[in-house]
């Protein structure tokens, strides 16, 4: 395993706090930077759609319209990431709160990225988010699925 020192590995936790960070500041331009052309999506657990490979457009455009008109915090860490050259692959844990005028729905998940470097950075490829549970109202969130 090459990581240069943990200099990779720590660009490549940036990269997923950045991420998250896109979430919380609507910052939908600085997402699509952080993505790979093309990026395949597992958010079964939360959404309840298969595993696919989407567009980085599609991805943001998605995220947007989900989140656009709620107040949202994503924290990350606890980070296991394994560099291996032009590739990682990052497990995290992360916190999702999110907000609208009267109500709030949480979840608590796992993350498994991976990753691909270029030549001034590293992108996101792949994204499985693992739900371990959610709190609140569902109603919140249009990207989630409904139980009934």
């Amino acid at each position: 395993m090459t990581n240069h020192g943990g200099v990779d590995e720590l660009a490549v936790q940036r990269t997923l706090s950045r991420f998250m960070n896109c979430f919380d500041r609507k910052d939908w331009s600085g997402m699509a930077s952080l993505l790979a052309d093309d990026v395949h999506v597992d958010y079964f657990d939360l959404r309840g759609e298969p595993p696919c490979t989407i567009s980085a457009a599609a991805f943001v455009d998605a995220r947007r319209a989900a989140l656009q008109a709620i107040r949202t915090q994503h924290l990350i860490g606890n980070f296991d990431t394994d560099v291996h050259g032009s590739s990682a692959d990052a497990r995290a844990s992360c916190v999702i709160f999110r907000r609208d005028a009267t109500a709030h729905f949480t979840s608590h998940a796992m993350y498994a990225f991976r990753l691909e470097r270029r030549v001034d950075r590293w992108v996101i490829a792949a994204i499985k988010q693992t739900i371990l549970w959610n709190d609140g109202d569902v109603a919140v969130h249009v990207g989630a699925k409904r139980d009934d």
